[in-house]
């Protein structure tokens, strides 16, 4: 017989790892937060949205006017090129 026939092997279960503290996130109930840092909170999140709704509006407002300038620009180029002045005056060809 080989060696390794001749060897076994023995399986042992692995050890129960208890869970780590140190990535957990504590429950809502367990974090104390003063009343001072809840103003706080509360005054620079209402900060960011003001901050965030100008910024919206302001990207509104742009898109708006760049696409009412893109628009009449193109209707101006198209009556000032219409197709009806790239063809000959029928009329014009009699007159002469």
């Amino acid at each position: 017989m080989s060696d390794h026939a001749a060897t076994s092997t023995t399986h042992t279960a692995p050890a129960t790892i208890e869970p780590s503290t140190i990535g957990e996130v504590p429950a809502y109930h367990e974090i104390d937060f003063d009343i001072k840092e809840v103003r706080e909170f509360n005054h620079e999140d209402g900060e960011a949205i003001t901050v965030i709704g100008k910024m919206l509006v302001s990207f509104f407002a742009y898109s708006l006017i760049v696409m009412l300038l893109v628009g009449l620009w193109t209707y101006r180029a198209y009556k000032l090129g219409s197709p009806a002045d790239a063809e000959p005056n029928p009329t014009a060809a009699r007159d002469h």
